[in-house]
């Protein structure tokens, strides 16, 4: 199953505008009617990183995609690390360490294409024509 979520800045937050899911062989569905998009979010994400960060310096880091040259942030709340460059986009984000997480970039794409294909339908465009295959 492929899904996408539209995020979107909403003043210094981001959230998640629609979610779009597609089983293979499947039409894409419209999640954002079947559910609360604020119910997807256990909590809202800060738009950038660094607002609650404090810059430890530029380093260079090396990871299965390449070596960059990063900013290195710690969160002063929880200490959690994170490695920004210019060159990973749109994200920026080049490795990340937490108490309980961790994440690491692995590969850079340049030429992604989505693999959802067609026109979302609604949750209740969905069920309308599951209901008249139903009836034949």
């Amino acid at each position: 199953m492929y899904l996408k979520n539209l995020t979107a800045r909403q003043g210094d937050d981001i959230v998640i505008q629609r979610s779009i899911a597609q089983m293979p062989g499947r039409p894409p569905m419209d999640l954002s009617s079947m559910m609360s998009m604020k119910a997807m979010q256990s909590e809202k994400s800060k738009a950038d990183f660094r607002t609650n960060a404090q810059n430890i310096g530029t380093e260079s880091v090396t990871t299965p995609a390449g070596t960059f040259s990063c900013e290195h942030w710690r969160d002063t709340k929880d200490g959690t690390d994170v490695w920004l460059s210019d060159k990973v986009v749109p994200w920026r984000l080049v490795k990340m360490t937490g108490t309980n997480n961790s994440m690491t970039l692995v590969h850079v794409i340049s030429d992604a294409k989505s693999h959802i294909t067609g026109t979302p339908m609604s949750m209740q465009e969905m069920m309308q024509q599951h209901m008249g295959k139903q009836d034949q």
